[in-house]
């Protein structure tokens, strides 16, 4: 099976005389794509892994836009994120070339791959949105132009912050492997993205592609229109203004009441935005800056938190639960982020039934998912509290994850392995002394062949190098009789 990658050719606004240029075919990665006219360069990662781009001064611009098809199990998800930023001009001269980074990723049934430039384009041409006046750039060093200088009468053949950009993605190719062989696959689109085939006869009605043996998708054209040129001189921060305070926040806090036990997203996220305004400090006054954050992330963000919402964006209200509100700015492309704790006094307790048991064997923390959190350990014969469910015979609520017996922490997303606490039942193959130390037994008594017993954890092992099981406080049986 071919690893998954994806490659392109990228041209912006081809002119057919001009204007061509074929790239390699890249692996998938985490994209860095420069041009115009910095040579672009490739930071590999695992393929196998979802990559996304960053760049160190400007945030991305996530170009993933609204009106989408429906998601199915054959429908391809393409977000393009780019960041363009203008060139800066002094004294007739360019002294700071304009810039182009971002990815062009697409997801189909688990498998995400990203185009990875290794060489910037040689010949590239930027036309504004407005129509005016294409921008040529040749050998990612100089501009060529009937001008051939920085002008203000024609400065509009530069990129200029401010102004929108539409570019061409030609001979993009994307490979899924061949688990995915001629599957007939929708891509579903932002509605600033168009796509069609480079031969204008790959691309079926609706945006169809039928993969290849290999569940290749090749040679597919894709225009990203509204691109806007960010301003590389402007580095304030976006923040958000609490409008009851006066005060800009870095954490937010709400107060609402529930209607019959329940709260609706977007009557909860306009009232939260009322409150909480994004703006960016611009000639001496705060200047309001784009909301991002859509009804469909606050409805994603509670059901990650295991609220569930209704078609009609009603949930019961927990009495307590966060929304993050995030921000973009148009001017320079800085984003902000400010988590919203909202309060329901008449909400459902979120405080769950616990109870405390002690940790038999040193136990580490899990996720939801069973990965460790952190290096945090649980000491031996510790007490922790529990969440509990008074049908199970031990009064602890199991959860099972990848196959394994877990119990939570109360009010904590952490979680611990069972048999440490539970223990877990061996039979036992040969009579067994029990031992306090790897010299010293902890009492008279002789465990019998075939008799159940309770272990705590792994086998430890003891002072003489052996194995053995815990099975109570300071009480070992060797690993080997059972």
């Amino acid at each position: 099976m071919l690893k998954p990658m994806a490659y392109y050719n990228f041209v912006i606004s081809r002119r057919k005389d001009h204007m061509k240029k074929n790239l390699r075919i890249v692996s998938a990665a985490a994209a860095l794509l420069a041009v115009a006219p910095i040579a672009a360069t490739a930071m590999p990662v695992n393929a196998d892994t979802t990559a996304t781009a960053t760049t160190t001064n400007t945030p991305t611009v996530n170009l993933s836009g609204a009106g989408s098809v429906s998601e199915s199990k054959d429908t391809v998800n393409v977000t393009p994120s780019f960041t363009l930023t203008g060139a800066i001009g002094a004294n007739g001269v360019v002294t700071t070339p304009a810039t182009l980074q971002g990815t062009l990723e697409a997801s189909l049934n688990g498998t995400t791959v990203s185009a990875n430039v290794v060489d910037a384009a040689k010949r590239v041409n930027l036309t504004s949105q407005s129509g005016i006046t294409p921008i040529y750039y040749n050998d990612g060093k100089q501009i060529i132009n009937h001008l051939g200088d920085w002008n203000s009468k024609y400065n509009d053949v530069y990129v200029k912050a401010g102004n929108e950009y539409k570019m061409t993605l030609s001979g993009v190719g994307f490979s899924f492997g061949s688990a995915n062989a001629y599957k007939k696959v929708t891509f579903n689109l932002p509605t600033n993205v168009t796509m069609s085939s480079d031969h204008g006869s790959l691309v079926g009605d609706g945006n169809t592609v039928t993969l290849d043996q290999f569940g290749n998708a090749r040679e597919l054209t894709f225009v990203v229109e509204h691109i806007k040129a960010y301003d590389a001189t402007n580095n304030n921060n976006v923040s958000f203004y609490n409008t009851n305070s006066g005060m800009t926040e870095t954490k937010g806090s709400y107060m609402t009441l529930a209607e019959n036990g329940k709260l609706n997203v977007k009557t909860l996220l306009d009232n939260l935005t009322k409150q909480y305004r994004p703006v960016q400090i611009q000639d001496g006054k705060f200047n309001n800056v784009n909301l991002t954050t859509t009804v469909d992330d606050v409805k994603a963000e509670l059901e990650e938190a295991g609220i569930k919402v209704d078609a009609a964006g009603d949930f019961e209200a927990p009495d307590t639960f966060t929304v993050t509100l995030n921000a973009k700015s148009d001017v320079n492309g800085k984003t902000a982020s400010l988590p919203v704790v909202v309060t329901v006094p008449n909400g459902k307790s979120t405080v769950e039934p616990s109870v405390s048991k002690t940790v038999m064997h040193a136990a580490y923390y899990y996720d939801k998912n069973g990965k460790r959190v952190g290096t945090d350990v649980v000491p031996t014969y510790s007490s922790v509290n529990l969440v509990s469910d008074s049908s199970a015979s031990n009064g602890l609520k199991t959860y099972t994850i990848n196959g394994k017996s877990y119990y939570k922490i109360a009010n904590e997303d952490k979680y611990i392995a069972a048999g440490n606490v539970t223990g877990t039942s061996r039979t036992l193959k040969h009579n067994a002394y029990v031992y306090k130390t790897s010299k010293k037994r902890a009492n008279k008594v002789t465990l019998k062949k075939g008799s159940s017993v309770t272990t705590y954890g792994s086998a430890v092992k003891l002072a003489n190098g052996k194995l053995y099981y815990r099975i109570g406080k300071t009480q070992y049986v060797k690993v080997a009789n059972f």
